[in-house]
Parts: C-alpha cells; sequence; structure tokens
C-alpha cells in the first residue's frame, strides 16, 4: 500500500540525488534479473491495466470478485485506509486477516485524494527545472500498486513497502531495491521524464534491452 507523505525530498542541500541512482539500472544485478524485472515489473503492468480492469461504484462483496480481473473502487473518505493517510491500497486474493474477509479476486482501493494530485506533466516540469522535491501523482501511485499485484507480476516478481521516501529508496540493499514497490515507480518517472536513462548503454537505443 501507499501512504502519503508530505513532499518527498531527492535532494540534500545544494546536491541534488539523481533518480537513476536511486533505482535499478545502475545496481550490480544479473541480466536474468533485469530481463525479469523488465517482463514482470514494467511489461506485465501496462498489458494488464489494458485488458483486465473492471470498476464499480456498487458496494463490493469480495467473494463475488472476479478472479481473472483487476477491479478498481472509490473508497469514501471514511474508510480507514483513507483515514490514515493512504492514497490507494492494494488486495491480493486471499484472507484478509484485518478486513476479516476472503477475497476471490484483486482490488485496488483509490481514496478520494488519490483524484485530487496534480498531472503527470505538471510534475515532469517540476522535475525538469531540477526541483528538489518530488510530488506524488496518479500515474506514480497507479504504478507503485500494481507491483503489488500479484496476478500480474508474479508470485517471483511480487513487490512490497520497504521504504518509501528516495532516500530511504536509495539506501536499500540489492536484493530491497529489485523488490520495493517505490524504486519501481521512481523509476518508471526518471525514464518518462528522460528515456534515455532507461538504456543500459548509450549505444543500445532502446530501454531494457
Amino acid at each position: 500500500m501507499w501512504k502519503r507523505l508530505p513532499l518527498t525530498r531527492i535532494g540534500l542541500g545544494r546536491t541534488r540525488v539523481r533518480l537513476e541512482y536511486v533505482l535499478i539500472p545502475h545496481i550490480p544485478a544479473s541480466s536474468s534479473t533485469r530481463n525479469s524485472i523488465k517482463k514482470h515489473n514494467f511489461e506485465a503492468p501496462h498489458h494488464d491495466l489494458g485488458l483486465h480492469l473492471e470498476t464499480t461504484t456498487q458496494l463490493l462483496t469480495p467473494g463475488t470478485l472476479d478472479p481473472d480481473a483487476l477491479t478498481f473502487t472509490c473508497w469514501p473518505k471514511r474508510d480507514e485506509h483513507c483515514l490514515v493517510g493512504f492514497l490507494a491500497g492494494t488486495i491480493n486474493p486471499g484472507i484478509h486477516k484485518g478486513l476479516e474477509q476472503n477475497f476471490k479476486g484483486t482490488l485496488i482501493g483509490l481514496c478520494p485524494r488519490f483524484f485530487e494530485l496534480p498531472d503527470l506533466k505538471e510534475v515532469i516540469r517540476k522535475f525538469d527545472r531540477k526541483d528538489t522535491t518530488l510530488v506524488v501523482t496518479a500515474a506514480l501511485t497507479i504504478v507503485h500498486e500494481m507491483q503489488h499485484v500479484l496476478m500480474t507480476t508474479g508470485k517471483g516478481r511480487v513487490c512490497y513497502d520497504h521504504k518509501y521516501d528516495a532516500e530511504e529508496c536509495k539506501k536499500l540493499d540489492e536484493k530491497e531495491k529489485t523488490t520495493n514497490a517505490q524504486n519501481m515507480a521512481l523509476f518508471a518517472l526518471d525514464v518518462t521524464a528522460h528515456p534515455e536513462r532507461g538504456c543500459l548503454s548509450p549505444k543500445e537505443g532502446c530501454c531494457w534491452c
């Protein structure tokens, strides 16, 4: 789940942390690991967001969710997730101990503040101006949540919430970086703003080849 924090700093004083060093491409990782991340954490979410969506404004019954679909719902302000500051949350199929219910399918809940987030283009403009703060966007939040969706990433590539803050993401060890949902989301933001940073080398001319 994604908990919104105050503007997350990506720089200290006059030294700005370049996001690509916070993220994936520059850590020691085998070719198979990089290919697995590309397939399961980026290509699979892109595919599933286009083909397996269901939306509802009706009261959801966890036991009737489609096991082959990704269901989005809008949580009200009074929902316990929203009350503690979440923007969105993912619930995979199975017994949810906190809610004491059995979810048949995958659910992503969105809190009202999700729909008040700034446009991605606005954030990229701030990013290009070398702003020292990172603003959360709806797109960043969705990429983050999709890393938790078991049916999309598969058991071997599902990600967790080790850290949220960009500075803390930078400090994670190699294994944690490649299994942290926020690292994936920040990488996606970085290469959206600067596609060349997603390439393993300038000669390749493509990202994650």
